[in-house]
């Protein structure tokens, strides 16, 4: 038999907001659509596989029940936290432009998970701090942050290089670190312009369905406003740029 014993992994637990409400309305294959995007890998595996062990990709495992999903890796080399945010920021992408949003946190520390079971101190944190994160972001434990380079000043955040690791990363107003979806860069798009373009419509999108919700549920308003203040910010910096 296997040893049952807990590994250090990077911890990543998320709500799929909306799910409940919209697997009434659409059709099965819908949701199978959107639940095999967060199975599944994506391109950053291409990205770094040259100077990464196969392990580091392999040891991604996914459990989802419902709404709710948990994605863990191994805590390996420098290259593993990359893995998990860059899963993050292209899973956020993906998902808004087939209608939803995500809120979760990621954390670092001492979990078990198997095809059947997953428990541990990593998880029990990712969960409380999911709830924390309030808006429809996925923020970082200060204990994940801080062993990344998102506060290193030597690091080059200037998207006009091209993107990297640590620009998908933003710190809020709160002084939570959250994966950015608003600022976008065409590479993210594989320099597809169009492609971009209509990202951006689809959160513009998101953001009005949110608005007219809003208005028969207060709950959802703080959550519009955060998202509508996040998109202006980005819309105005774009113009003035191109300007």
């Amino acid at each position: 038999m296997t040893e049952i014993a807990y590994e250090r992994r990077y911890c990543l637990f998320f709500d799929v907001l909306g799910f409940k409400d919209k697997v009434s309305k659409l059709e099965a294959k819908s949701i199978y659509d959107v639940l095999q995007e967060i199975r599944k890998t994506h391109h950053y595996r291409e990205v770094y596989s040259e100077y990464t062990p196969e392990s580091t990709f392999s040891s991604r495992k996914v459990t989802q029940f419902s709404d709710c999903v948990l994605v863990s890796y191994l805590e390996g080399d420098f290259i593993g936290w990359m893995n998990i945010v860059s899963d993050v920021f292209r899973l956020q992408l993906n998902l808004l432009q087939k209608g939803f949003l995500i809120r979760g946190a990621v954390t670092v520390g001492d979990l078990y998970h198997d095809d059947q079971f997953c428990f541990g101190p990593a998880l029990i944190e990712a969960a409380e701090l999911e709830k924390r994160a309030i808006y429809p972001r996925v923020i970082l434990t200060d204990k994940f942050a801080t062993r990344s380079v998102f506060e290193n000043p030597t690091v080059n955040t200037d998207l006009a290089e091209g993107r990297c690791i640590n620009n998908m990363v933003a710190k809020d107003l709160d002084g939570f670190f959250y994966i950015d979806y608003f600022n976008v860069i065409p590479e993210d798009f594989e320099e597809v312009i169009e492609d971009m373009v209509s990202y951006q419509n689809d959160l513009n999108k998101q953001i009005t369905e949110l608005s007219n919700l809003a208005i028969c549920d207060k709950n959802l308003e703080s959550k519009y406003l955060w998202m509508r203040e996040k998109f202006n910010n980005i819309t105005s910096n774009t113009f003035a740029v191109s300007s």
